[in-house]
């Protein structure tokens, strides 16, 4: 028997509304995720040059003494350093908005911004499903803290924990009502499929 309880009620909004508000956000993030990019590219220089790790190989000439008044030469070589989270950055930016929004694209009419069941809901397991439980909060998750890491930020970093946090508090909820709607057909999805956010993790 069905557990009514953890039924929510239905949205108010039509169906046809809340997909056409769906789409017009997901073009909204296709238009931030732009100039993101943008930025990202127009500060790279300064910003690997900030992060450059400078080490002095060589100083002529080698003696000096108190009061001398030379010209001094710097043999310097950039031992590298400080460039590679903002490239793990940029591939997590990316394969999250990925899922962010082929998650959503991929259930259609079925996509609410609320945990709710809807008429005629059907248990989606293919697409992006077929990887993860939550795709969609494992988008998010990984574009958040993406884009953290390509700008170096500490405070992204800390919204992106917050974020991360309260996603993953809303999977429980979420499972609970599914198991509720699909029971046995859910059981078996989750023993196909057992990771919720990130593949051989979790």
């Amino acid at each position: 028997m069905k557990e009514e309880r953890n039924k929510l009620p239905e949205s108010a909004v039509p169906a046809d509304i809340r997909w056409d508000i769906m789409y017009t956000m997901g073009q909204i993030m296709l238009l931030i995720a732009t100039l993101i990019f943008v930025t990202a590219a127009l500060v790279a220089p300064s910003s690997a040059a900030t992060n450059a790790n400078i080490v002095i190989t060589e100083v002529t000439p080698t003696e000096l003494s108190p009061g001398d008044i030379k010209e001094v030469t710097l043999t310097v070589k950039n031992q590298g350093g400080g460039d590679a989270l903002p490239y793990l950055g940029l591939i997590l930016f990316i394969i999250g908005y990925v899922f962010m929004v082929w998650a959503p694209l991929h259930l259609g009419k079925q996509f609410s911004w609320v945990v709710t069941v809807q008429k005629e809901h059907k248990l989606v397991t293919d697409g992006p499903y077929k990887y993860m439980r939550h795709p969609r909060y494992s988008g998010i998750i990984f574009w958040v803290f993406g884009f953290a890491l390509v700008f170096l930020s500490i405070p992204a970093l800390v919204l992106a924990a917050i974020m991360s946090f309260l996603m993953l508090i809303r999977i429980p909820k979420e499972e609970k009502m599914l198991h509720g709607e699909f029971c046995e057909e859910w059981e078996d999805y989750c023993r196909r499929v057992t990771k919720k956010v990130i593949p051989f993790v979790y």
